[in-house]
């Protein structure tokens, strides 16, 4: 905790620091849900299936 005398300067840090760290999910959680929109709309050229579906098959085996 800071002391009483630099607790701005603690509080500006921390709120870039948030802010750091709230970019850095938003990029990756976008990346996560254009990869999520490419394999929905690109099919296994064997199976017909979307890559999507597949994937959730091969996930929903390895659970049970």
């Amino acid at each position: 905790m800071p002391n009483i005398g630099n607790t701005p300067q603690f509080r500006a840090s921390l709120w870039i620091n948030v802010e750091k760290v709230l970019n850095l999910l938003y990029t990756y959680v976008a990346q996560l849900v254009n990869l999520s929109r490419v394999l929905s709309k690109k099919k296994d050229p064997i199976t017909h299936l979307s890559f999507l579906d597949d994937l959730m098959f091969y996930r929903k085996r390895k659970i049970q």
